[in-house]
């Protein structure tokens, strides 16, 4: 009686199990339906059936989800919808969701391993260190909520790793980004074009009158969804050359045509910030897809004579802006107020790590140590709170030489993931993913000099680009691990995967 009754509860498990997702589903429908006959107000009726939908789109599509997800977090979308159109946050319970899917997976009847990599292993590493600062810095009440957030990102991260390690998968991800890119991108456009920076179009083309240059006077720049012109064009860059991925191998006129006014709207977006550091990152960004996709040296020049032109007929104020970054040559006289105040960040920087060369001051505690080192560096700036403005002198400042080396290790790992996705993509005859893969890496080398100039306020966009970097190898790589070991190619591939080459 006792193994009956045994018996009986493992063929419920494995049931359970089996079919969650549409138990799952059926629980919510019938709360949702409970809620309906108690006279429930409307805006909780209205999130609950969201929810429902969201759910159901979940379980049945995850790594759509997943897709869908990515968009949000980086167009911001999500705290546009919070802030603008009082709606709940959809992207927190999207993640708890998500990550309950990937876990699921592993007690299906054929359970799906975690996917895993290098770069989980330095992610995480970064995670706990930016932890330890609670130990050792003088503000750690500033530690948690960025330690949090870095938590919530690598959760994020696995997400992606695990349900976006897939063709079809990645593609849907990064065509809605390119799309994301371009409708803020013409949004800014237009609201340029038609004059009209009272209407910030639902929030998603928010405007911000500020400094251009000495002698020029203040004026709008775009500032997209973010409000803020720099964390914007670190938004559009690395979007960029996805969209000339995408216009280049659209695989219908409509696609094509789609790449097309997303490279003109990410464009004029980046312009429009008049941000330096996102016009040094945009050229960056252009020379790397240049060189990654080998494009001929006379479309090269024909871009060049196009940009020429283009800046020739710019408004003054562009002039203005771009002509300021020739005082960072040697031979320049720093004049720019806002390229002074940079300097003085650098000494800060400078200072705080030579104080604490090994762990730094503590994430998130530059801003608060600022004020007393800058009066003791002097040079009459005010002594007020001020963020590093750049990620590579903070991550100096905050977390000394240790975080130095595994942030460090994290970018090269990241990097070295989207060139030997490049290469086994072309290796198997895949070019349309070997150029993705070329895209990404000139959109990131776009971002890392970005990251020169800005500090970590949208730090999310690296831990993004480091999600889809690791999928995309992991795609590569698993078509390679599926061939017969003792195959030529198997051979020769076998190696950029950690595979031993063996004898046939």
């Amino acid at each position: 009686m006792l193994g009956t009754v045994s018996s009986a509860r493992r063929t419920a498990l494995d049931l359970a199990l089996r079919y969650w997702a549409p138990i799952l589903a059926v629980v919510a429908s019938l709360g949702l339906g409970f809620l309906l006959g108690r006279s429930t107000p409307t805006l909780l009726l209205t999130v609950g059936m969201s929810g429902l939908l969201v759910l159901v789109i979940t379980v049945a599509q995850p790594a759509m989800t997943a897709a869908v997800l990515v968009a949000l977090a980086w167009g911001h979308l999500a705290d546009v919808l919070i802030k603008f159109h009082g709606m709940p946050s959809v992207v927190k319970p999207a993640v708890a969701l998500l990550a309950l899917v990937v876990v699921m997976r592993r007690f299906k009847p054929k359970p799906i391993a975690l996917l895993s990599d290098l770069s989980t292993a330095w992610f995480f590493a970064f995670a706990l260190f930016a932890w330890a600062g609670l130990i050792h810095s003088t503000y750690p009440e500033r530690v948690s909520p960025k330690a949090f957030d870095i938590v919530k990102d690598f959760v994020v991260y696995l997400i992606i790793v695990n349900l976006l390690a897939n063709r079809q998968g990645m593609e849907r991800a990064i065509w809605l980004l390119v799309i994301v890119g371009g409708t803020l991108g013409c949004l800014s456009f237009y609201q340029e074009a038609t004059g009209t920076f009272d209407n910030n179009y639902g929030g998603l083309a928010q405007m911000k009158t500020a400094f251009i240059a000495n002698g020029v006077e203040n004026r709008a720049r775009a500032a997209g969804p973010i409000q803020d012109p720099n964390g914007y064009a670190q938004l559009l860059v690395p979007l960029l050359p996805l969209a000339l991925w995408a216009l280049a191998n659209g695989r219908t006129w409509v696609g094509k045509l789609l790449g097309g006014v997303a490279v003109a709207g990410i464009t004029s977006g980046i312009v429009l910030t008049f941000s330096r550091g996102g016009y040094l990152a945009l050229m960056a960004a252009l020379i790397l897809f240049a060189v990654f996709m080998r494009i001929s040296a006379r479309y090269v020049a024909l871009l060049l004579v196009l940009l020429a032109l283009t800046f020739s007929f710019a408004p003054v104020e562009f002039r203005a802006r771009f002509g300021t970054l020739s005082e960072l040559l040697p031979t320049g006289q720093v004049t720019d107020t806002s390229l002074q105040g940079r300097s003085a960040y650098l000494r800060v920087a400078l200072a705080m790590f030579a104080d604490n060369p090994i762990v730094g001051v503590g994430l998130d505690n530059y801003r608060m140590h600022y004020p007393a080192y800058i009066r003791e560096l002097g040079g009459g700036l005010v002594d007020v709170e001020r963020a590093a403005h750049s990620l590579y002198l903070q991550v100096m400042a905050e977390h000394g030489l240790i975080g130095m080396v595994i942030f460090g290790g994290l970018l090269m790992v990241t990097w070295q993931r989207l060139s030997r996705a490049q290469v086994l993509f072309r290796e198997l005859g895949e070019q349309r993913f070997s150029e993705l893969a070329g895209a990404a890496k000139a959109g990131f080398g776009g971002f890392l000099v970005s990251s020169i100039f800005f500090h970590d306020a949208y730090i999310v966009f690296l831990w993004l680009q480091v999600s889809l970097a690791v999928a995309l190898y992991l795609i590569a790589r698993q078509t390679v691990e599926a061939m017969e070991p003792g195959s030529a190619q198997a051979r020769q591939l076998g190696p950029l995967i950690g595979r031993k080459a063996t004898a046939q």
